[in-house]
């Protein structure tokens, strides 16, 4: 789950689904059943690390966070 690709040593992000928390380490969100008109909010927050000055941009950059959510249907 890396959606910050070159930005690693100043931000992380995590993505919260369903109140379990993923971060950079893991491998996917696996297992999760949504029944049928079921809601459940997706959180995602990127922070500012405390980074060296060396790690840091030396001008503005612009970062774009995606991410992918593939659902199958079980009948």
């Amino acid at each position: 789950m890396s959606a910050i690709t070159g930005h690693e040593d100043y931000l992380s992000y995590t993505v919260t689904y369903n109140g379990t928390a993923y971060t950079q380490t893991t491998d996917g969100i696996q297992n999760v059943s949504l029944a049928p008109n079921a809601q459940h909010p997706v959180k995602v927050r990127v922070e500012y690390l405390d980074a060296d000055q060396e790690d840091l941009p030396a001008n503005d950059v612009t970062v774009t966070v995606t991410g992918n959510l593939d659902y199958s249907s079980e009948d």
